[in-house]
């Protein structure tokens, strides 16, 4: 039987709350941002297929943000598919952006900071996935985070059409059939994204080169992108938790077409778009997150933000709760 979650009938100062709370329990813990003066309508109903849960998502708009802090808090580590019934979907991750339609998807990684908004009157299929049941069939799965679809997407209407179908067993078939099906889901999921890597793969001419070298590439990635930028960091000391030369970390970066640099800018301006979509941190100025975010200049800082994101430090904060898409 599938658990039904809702805030109708709660009152709308505390609808938020409860939304939230309710996002943290079925998937793990995020931010929510909504009209605080209206509340925010929401209902998500889950099943569980073993270690697969499926979900179906009705709301009003809101943005929502998988912050650092949660990422710490929770650990959890997870592929999120969200397949959009109605649309605009917007997205914010891994150093991507872009909207989503109906009839599309997107996938994000829950050990990554992502934003994901959506208008009033929102619905979608979701499929969470452990990472690691995932990339067991697929250990390049990570590259498609964030990444819009290739082709024409009618595989992507198949594996949303079995996880609505799976939806709709009994309570005995789901307990005796959850383990396999989800294992079946895995597989699918998998085929769906090595098909959206067939044709035009960044650098494909270098991809036999490259698969060895996946995992380490990724590992770099992860620790730049996970330092503190109030701290300073170096290819040195990546490469000394790595055991490896800092040379080899500047090879491994270039295979993949980037470099330290590059990735190390990236994370800060990642790290300045969080702290400025943060409303907790609107007490800050814009010059004070920049400082926290890793940059001294005030005009180089403004110029990449600008050139990253597509509007102003000071756009976004006057953003406030108005989700992305409208």
């Amino acid at each position: 039987m599938a658990h039904v979650h809702s805030t109708i009938g709660v009152d709308s100062s505390r609808q938020l709350l409860k939304w939230q709370q309710i996002m943290g329990d079925v998937y793990y813990r995020v931010d929510i941002v909504g009209d605080r003066k209206h509340g925010i309508r929401g209902k998500l109903a889950e099943q569980a297929l073993g270690r697969v849960s499926l979900t179906r998502f009705d709301s009003d708009r809101q943005r929502v943000l998988r912050t650092r802090a949660h990422i710490a808090s929770d650990g959890d580590d997870s592929y999120v598919l969200v397949f959009p019934e109605t649309g605009p979907l917007y997205f914010e991750h891994q150093g991507r952006n872009g909207y989503v339609q109906a009839g599309g998807y997107v996938m994000v990684r829950s050990s990554e900071y992502y934003e994901l908004s959506c208008a009033d009157n929102f619905r979608n299929t979701t499929i969470r996935i452990p990472a690691q049941a995932l990339e067991s069939e697929y250990p390049r799965a990570w590259t498609h985070c964030a990444r819009a679809p290739r082709g024409p997407g009618e595989f992507a209407g198949v594996v949303r059409g079995f996880a609505q179908s799976a939806w709709r067993l009994n309570d005995a078939s789901r307990q005796r059939l959850g383990p396999a099906l989800a294992s079946e889901v895995a597989r699918l999921v998998a085929i769906l994204l090595r098909g959206e890597g067939e044709e035009g793969d960044e650098a494909g001419a270098a991809e036999g080169g490259r698969r060895g070298t996946d995992w380490l590439y990724r590992e770099i990635v992860s620790r730049i992108r996970g330092c503190d930028a109030e701290t300073p960091l170096n290819a040195a000391q990546v490469a000394q938790q790595l055991r490896i030369s800092p040379g080899y970390v500047h090879r491994i970066l270039a295979r993949h077409a980037t470099s330290f640099g590059e990735q190390l800018r990236e994370a800060h301006l990642q790290q300045a778009y969080e702290m400025l979509a943060d409303a907790r941190l609107n007490h800050l100025t814009i010059k004070e997150v920049m400082y926290r975010a890793g940059f001294s200049n005030f005009s180089h800082f403004c110029y990449a933000f600008r050139q990253r994101f597509g509007c102003t430090a000071g756009e976004l904060r006057q953003r406030g709760a108005a989700p992305a898409v409208s």
